[in-house]
């Protein structure tokens, strides 16, 4: 018997990367993480999220670090305390 069209795939079960698999795809990405402090974060976790839920897809966890990093970028680069002071 045939599946209806519209029937979704059956999603693979979540295996956690290789800390090689990590280390290629931030390669890829140019995204200066650290591929052994997200192996070691999640693993000390048991690849759950913070709200607990296990992780679906470590890709897209990677890509939350990528813009965590960079909002916290933009929070640090702000002028520096007293710059503006004139002082004679």
């Amino acid at each position: 018997m045939d599946e209806p069209a519209d029937a979704k795939p059956k999603r693979t079960r979540f295996s956690p990367p290789t800390l090689q698999e990590v280390t290629v795809y931030c390669i890829e990405r140019q995204n200066g993480i650290t591929p052994q402090d997200f192996v070691d974060y999640y693993a000390a976790r048991g690849w759950k999220l913070n709200n607990g839920v296990a992780m679906k897809d470590w890709r897209a966890a990677v890509r939350t670090w990528e813009s965590r990093r960079r909002d916290d970028r933009r929070e640090t680069a702000g002028p520096a305390e007293g710059g503006d002071d004139y002082v004679a």
